[in-house]
Protein backbone atom coordinates (compact mmCIF):
# COMPACT_ATOMS: atom_id res chain seq x y z
CA UNK A 1 0.00 0.00 0.00
CA UNK A 2 1.07 3.16 -1.08
CA UNK A 3 2.29 5.65 1.67
CA UNK A 4 -0.41 8.52 0.78
CA UNK A 5 -3.17 5.16 0.73
CA UNK A 6 -2.14 4.41 4.57
CA UNK A 7 -2.50 8.33 5.44
CA UNK A 8 -6.15 8.19 4.01
CA UNK A 9 -6.77 4.62 5.39
CA UNK A 10 -5.75 6.12 9.16
CA UNK A 11 -7.65 8.88 8.28
CA UNK A 12 -10.94 6.72 7.75
CA UNK A 13 -10.06 4.26 10.44
CA UNK A 14 -10.16 5.33 13.89
CA UNK A 15 -7.78 3.18 16.23
CA UNK A 16 -10.53 1.38 18.17
CA UNK A 17 -11.30 2.55 21.89
CA UNK A 18 -12.43 1.02 25.01
CA UNK A 19 -15.37 2.00 27.47
CA UNK A 20 -14.41 1.59 31.42
CA UNK A 21 -16.83 2.49 34.08
CA UNK A 22 -15.56 2.96 37.65
CA UNK A 23 -16.26 4.99 40.52
CA UNK A 24 -14.52 8.13 40.94
CA UNK A 25 -12.64 6.81 43.98
CA UNK A 26 -11.26 4.26 42.10
CA UNK A 27 -10.66 6.28 38.63
CA UNK A 28 -8.45 8.47 41.09
CA UNK A 29 -6.64 5.84 42.87
CA UNK A 30 -5.92 4.29 39.05
CA UNK A 31 -4.67 7.82 38.18
CA UNK A 32 -2.41 8.35 41.52
CA UNK A 33 -0.79 4.61 41.40
CA UNK A 34 0.30 5.41 37.84
CA UNK A 35 2.75 8.31 39.27
CA UNK A 36 3.93 5.75 41.30
CA UNK A 37 4.37 2.63 39.44
CA UNK A 38 7.62 2.72 37.69
CA UNK A 39 6.21 0.73 34.73
CA UNK A 40 3.68 3.55 33.92
CA UNK A 41 5.60 7.03 35.28
CA UNK A 42 5.40 9.70 32.71
CA UNK A 43 3.70 7.41 30.20
CA UNK A 44 1.10 8.52 27.70
CA UNK A 45 1.83 11.85 28.58
CA UNK A 46 0.71 14.53 25.54
CA UNK A 47 -1.20 11.61 24.24
CA UNK A 48 -4.77 10.54 23.26
CA UNK A 49 -6.49 7.99 21.65
CA UNK A 50 -6.40 9.93 18.43
CA UNK A 51 -2.67 10.83 18.57
CA UNK A 52 -1.16 6.92 18.11
CA UNK A 53 1.43 5.95 15.73
CA UNK A 54 3.51 2.32 16.10
CA UNK A 55 6.15 3.38 18.36
CA UNK A 56 3.89 5.22 20.84
CA UNK A 57 1.71 2.38 22.22
CA UNK A 58 0.32 4.66 25.22
CA UNK A 59 -2.37 6.98 25.84
CA UNK A 60 -4.19 8.45 28.20
CA UNK A 61 -8.10 8.99 28.23
CA UNK A 62 -9.83 11.70 28.63
CA UNK A 63 -10.34 10.98 32.32
CA UNK A 64 -6.82 10.39 33.00
CA UNK A 65 -7.01 6.59 32.56
CA UNK A 66 -3.25 5.13 30.95
CA UNK A 67 -3.95 2.55 27.98
CA UNK A 68 -2.12 0.46 26.35
CA UNK A 69 -2.46 -0.77 22.05
CA UNK A 70 -1.86 -4.25 21.84
CA UNK A 71 0.29 -5.50 18.66
CA UNK A 72 -3.42 -5.76 16.83
CA UNK A 73 -3.66 -2.03 18.37
CA UNK A 74 -6.25 -2.96 20.75
CA UNK A 75 -6.71 -0.53 23.81
CA UNK A 76 -5.87 -2.55 26.94
CA UNK A 77 -6.59 -0.54 30.20
CA UNK A 78 -2.89 -0.31 32.43
CA UNK A 79 -3.73 -1.27 36.21
CA UNK A 80 -1.01 0.34 38.62
CA UNK A 81 0.36 -1.97 40.93
CA UNK A 82 -1.48 -0.45 43.72
CA UNK A 83 -4.63 -1.86 42.35
CA UNK A 84 -3.71 -5.13 41.33
CA UNK A 85 -4.29 -7.17 43.92
CA UNK A 86 -7.98 -5.64 44.70
CA UNK A 87 -8.45 -6.42 41.21
CA UNK A 88 -7.98 -10.07 40.72
CA UNK A 89 -9.52 -10.39 44.51
CA UNK A 90 -12.90 -8.40 42.84
CA UNK A 91 -12.93 -10.64 39.37
CA UNK A 92 -12.27 -14.27 41.02
CA UNK A 93 -14.79 -13.46 44.06
CA UNK A 94 -17.63 -11.63 42.34
CA UNK A 95 -20.07 -14.02 40.46
CA UNK A 96 -20.91 -11.97 38.07
CA UNK A 97 -17.60 -10.91 37.07
CA UNK A 98 -14.54 -14.17 36.82
CA UNK A 99 -11.29 -14.08 35.28
CA UNK A 100 -11.49 -17.41 33.78
CA UNK A 101 -13.87 -20.19 33.88
CA UNK A 102 -13.14 -22.85 36.78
Amino acid sequence: MRYEDQLDWKRDHAPPTLQVAMSPELRANYIKGYASDPAFAGRGNNSDERSWYAGNRFYKGKDGLLFFRDADFMPRLCVPKSEQNALLRHLHESSFETAHAG
